[in-house]
């Protein structure tokens, strides 16, 4: 459908997102194309986060990753903190892609531990010095609770990004990888 017809199937499939049948596909099919993405309800794909389907919560968040909705940011958090560790690890990836730094970091200080421990997780891989200052910031307010070392942990992270890929595997790799990361040729940031 929305091959056929592109943006003229958005109504369509706004209306076919209501059937849990066939949500997961509809919502995929509207964030499908980023540029037929202009008429696309986000709050379609916000409400779709607490669908009790797992699969329904994966292609919301990457719908609204697809949309660039970083105003939805403050909703898909805590699906960082979920029991299924992929819809936690896409919701953590999409949050990162969207560059969400305002709702990860005030759960720093004032969500509960695991979706603290989640925006921690997205605030380690977005390298911008408002991060980092937050997270400076951050340190005072956590105290000596868990929530420190994890404050200390994004910070200590933020340090290095990985190299630039330097030509052939023998000089990137060699015969035995390291597979420790985060960074396989950590440069100072």
């Amino acid at each position: 459908l929305k091959q056929l017809a592109g943006t003229d199937a958005t109504a369509s499939l706004v209306r076919l997102a209501a059937d849990p049948a066939v949500r997961a596909f509809a919502l995929r099919a509207l964030a499908d194309r980023r540029g037929e993405t202009s008429t696309v309800p986000t709050s379609l794909f916000i409400q779709a986060l607490g669908d009790p389907d797992p699969r329904v919560k994966l292609e919301a968040v990457n719908g609204l990753r697809r949309l660039g909705a970083t105003a939805a940011a403050a909703a898909m958090l805590p699906l960082t903190a979920s029991s299924d560790p992929l819809i936690a690890n896409v919701t953590v990836n999409a949050l990162v892609a969207l560059s969400a730094v305002d709702a990860p970091m005030a759960a720093v200080t004032g969500s509960s531990d695991a979706i603290a421990t989640g925006a921690l997780r997205v605030l380690q891989q977005i390298h911008q010095p408002a991060v980092v200052t937050g997270l400076i910031a951050a340190l005072p307010e956590v105290g000596a609770t868990s929530r420190r070392a994890g404050v200390l942990q994004a910070l200590a992270r933020l340090h290095n990004r990985d190299g630039v890929w330097r030509g052939t595997l023998q000089e990137w790799w060699g015969t035995r990888p390291d597979t420790t990361g985060p960074y396989y040729d950590p440069v100072a940031w």
